[in-house]
């Protein structure tokens, strides 16, 4: 689908919550977006020759083979097999960098998004797209929530006044703490 397909697409809604034509919409370009890595995932699964040369081919697509690969039956070969998760953790490693980069990117962003709305959160403090990208590259970092992802520590960043804010992202980015997330050759720091 290209962004003309998507246009005429988009035009034939019946309107911005028409969520049965999204839904075609989303399904028809997911159906495209993935058909080359299937493709290539079920010529790789034959072997051969052509196995050979679509294992090549997956190796090239990257983050885009990645639910390919995930949804894939496990393959006999023991070799295969660990092709198959080699490939899984390049593709969700490639997915983690291109994220990072550009939510790293957005620790420069000072444009204020302002308070979440609603009338019990209209005493929540101003957001900045910065704040933003600082808690959900710390999120990233901190996956299982425990830490960093919690609502009260989410909570706790915002409440402090901009200039606190200002410095805690930029010491996390002339730290380096959200070098972890990704491979030093990858992250555009």
């Amino acid at each position: 689908m290209n962004t003309d397909d998507l246009r005429r697409a988009l035009a034939r809604l019946a309107s911005d919550d028409d969520e049965e034509g999204i839904e075609r919409i989303v399904r028809a370009a997911t159906e495209e977006s993935r058909s080359a890595a299937d493709a290539a995932v079920a010529v790789w699964l034959e072997g051969g020759e052509l196995g050979t040369r679509a294992r090549s081919i997956l190796v090239s697509l990257d983050d885009l083979a990645l639910a390919s690969l995930a949804r894939s039956r496990i393959p006999a070969e023991s070799s295969d097999r660990a092709f198959r998760m080699q490939a899984i953790a390049r593709g969700a490693r490639a997915a983690q960098t291109r994220a990072v980069n550009a939510l790293f990117a957005s620790l420069d962003d000072r444009t204020d998004l302002g308070s979440p709305g609603g009338v019990a959160e209209s005493r929540a403090p101003a957001r900045r797209v910065c704040d933003e990208a600082y808690l959900l590259l710390r999120g990233l970092l901190f996956a299982d929530g425990a830490v960093a992802g919690s609502v009260a520590s989410s909570e706790a960043f915002l409440a402090n006044p901009e200039r606190e804010r200002d410095a805690l992202i930029r010491e996390a980015k002339t730290s380096g703490v959200f070098r972890r997330l990704v491979d030093d050759a990858d992250v555009e720091l």
